[in-house]
């Protein structure tokens, strides 16, 4: 159950929240937010992808543990995945502010997109922040 949680929550949340905002009639307005979510997006697709690039060059027991039980390929399709989710986002988000009037439908489409890109990166990162703390107290065990 925790592995099924693990891989979906991001999308579970996302249509939970999308789901409260059709079902109580929200009405939101992108005008002020594409900005800032073009920019927030764009720093999490750069912090992931350096994320990636550092746990892809680190060599601990750890890292090689995961490896030899195939759970790091999982760790870094999770990076990956957020990395496209972020682009995607940033993409939408930035053709919509092009557009200057967006329809309700867009809007959901651009909640849901950047609720996903969200969590998505929190998953990855809450993830990658226990193995690089794994690999900190590996390497210096005074510390603990």
């Amino acid at each position: 159950m925790a592995v099924w949680w693990e891989r979906n929550y991001p999308y579970l949340v996302s249509f939970l929240l999308v789901a409260i905002v059709l079902i109580f009639n929200l009405n939101l307005s992108l005008s002020q937010v594409l900005p800032t979510a073009i920019t927030a997006a764009s720093i999490v697709a750069g912090f992931l992808s350096t994320l990636a690039t550092i746990l892809l060059s680190i060599d601990s027991k750890g890292i090689r543990f995961l490896k030899r039980i195939k759970k790091f390929g999982t760790i870094i399709n999770y990076l990956w995945a957020a990395i496209r989710w972020a682009f995607a986002f940033v993409v939408l988000s930035s053709i919509l502010q092009m557009l200057r009037q967006q329809n309700r439908w867009q809007i959901i489409l651009w909640l849901l997109v950047g609720i996903i890109t969200f969590t998505s990166a929190f998953r990855a990162i809450d993830i990658s922040l226990a193995i690089l703390r794994s690999v900190s107290e590996e390497e210096n065990p005074e510390r603990n």
